[in-house]
């Protein structure tokens, strides 16, 4: 367990202290991020190998990278709402699973509401930044300070997305840049080790190749995108510090 209440925090803090809750539920977060990504691998398959046949330019478009972004966008986001749901039971001294905290009034709707939110986002952005999009989508997974105000305090989205930037208002830049180095960092490792798996399976027909490279892809980041819950966590527990005094009691009231 982290040593003291993890908030508020400092850049550098905000890494470690991520670190640190990430190491209280690895199995937890990573097979949630695993099966998260398992139905991302399978639809972004579909959508490539549909995207290959299209002969319509905006369809190739939509079912090759709009479709793809939307999903795994989306996905993350659920991902960061059940594993930072976790994460803060876990600090609040509760051994609650991913299912657990799925039966347990989880609001399913809205977190795929805020993902898809953060989807529209994303594909608005990647107008002007389409190659670095592709290298920090983990920063919009929620986003995440909005998507666990709506899985924390069980906030509708309209509402979340006012709480969200009320908690952040004089924090944004340093929050956006933190997310901004750890999601680079995520995307290009996570870049690495996928063109390292399209080079040892170069051997393969074209089909196989991706089923391949997709599935090795699920895998990596069911080891990588759980930090981001983790230090989308911390990010919430640190603007409701600097702004309301929540400590530990009070989260243990909000989890109980």
């Amino acid at each position: 367990m982290p040593s003291g209440y993890p908030a508020p925090t400092s850049f550098s803090g905000m890494i470690a202290d991520s670190l640190r809750l990430y190491r209280m539920a690895p199995r937890t977060l990573m097979l949630t991020f695993l099966v998260l990504g398992f139905f991302d691998g399978v639809l972004r398959f579909a959508s490539i190998v549909i995207a290959d046949d299209m002969e319509a330019d905006l369809l190739e478009l939509a079912f090759g990278l709009v479709i793809p972004v939307v999903v795994t966008v989306t996905l993350g986001g659920i991902g960061v709402a059940i594993g930072g749901a976790v994460l803060a039971d876990r600090l609040a001294g509760k051994m609650t699973t991913a299912r657990q905290v799925l039966s347990s009034g989880f609001p399913t709707r809205e977190v795929v509401a805020s993902g898809l939110f953060a989807a529209a986002i994303t594909l608005v952005l990647a107008v002007v930044l389409a190659p670095l999009m592709l290298l920090i989508l983990p920063m919009f997974f929620g986003p995440p300070i909005v998507v666990l105000v709506v899985a924390l305090e069980r906030e509708r989205l309209q509402p979340a997305l006012s709480r969200a930037r009320s908690l952040t208002k004089g924090s944004a830049g340093r929050l956006v840049g933190a997310f901004l180095v750890i999601a680079l960092g995520i995307g290009l490792l996570q870049l690495m080790l996928t063109q390292i798996g399209f080079g040892v399976s170069n051997w393969l027909s074209e089909g196989a190749q991706l089923a391949v490279v997709l599935a090795l892809l699920s895998f990596i980041q069911a080891l990588l995108y759980p930090y981001i819950a983790a230090t989308g966590l911390i990010a919430y527990l640190d603007v409701r510090a600097r702004n309301e005094n929540f400590g530990e009691e009070e989260l243990r009231n909000l989890r109980a």
